[in-house]
């Protein structure tokens, strides 16, 4: 069972980063309430790679070997209340209870699954008629 002592809770209002692109990280986060928008920079342009709602967790490369941020965390417009978990206590989490990651890895994968779906519908786009 998750205790409180391993979540730490945080409000964010509309607009606020909870971590920038590039930083280091060494926690993941879960939303109670709100959205959050990840983000990727390229240059000048901003794109958004995903909204992530209640229930959805988001940084959890950070846990798994990927520290450097690959996006950037921002609270949409009505904000959010998410809380972080460090990767200590994930790990110590894991011990006891390896259903969170069964559970993370599922996600994990769909978003996988997700990304292939749009690669393969973006490559398709960029054939000629005929060979579509």
């Amino acid at each position: 069972m998750v205790t409180s002592s391993q979540w730490v809770g945080r409000m964010c209002k509309c607009g606020d980063v909870i971590y920038n692109q590039g930083e280091s990280g060494d926690c993941m986060y879960l939303i109670q309430t709100g959205h959050v928008e990840l983000i990727q920079h390229k240059g000048a342009n901003e794109y958004c790679l995903e909204e992530v709602g209640e229930g959805d967790f988001f940084g959890e490369m950070a846990l798994f070997g990927y520290p450097i941020r690959s996006a950037t965390a921002r609270a949409t417009e009505h904000g959010a209340i998410i809380l972080s978990m460090e990767k200590k206590a994930f790990l110590k989490k894991m011990h006891y209870d390896p259903s969170l990651a069964f559970n993370m890895l599922k996600k994990m994968a769909d978003r996988i699954q997700h990304l292939e779906d749009v690669l393969v519908q973006y490559g398709e786009s960029m054939l000629p008629d005929e060979q579509r």
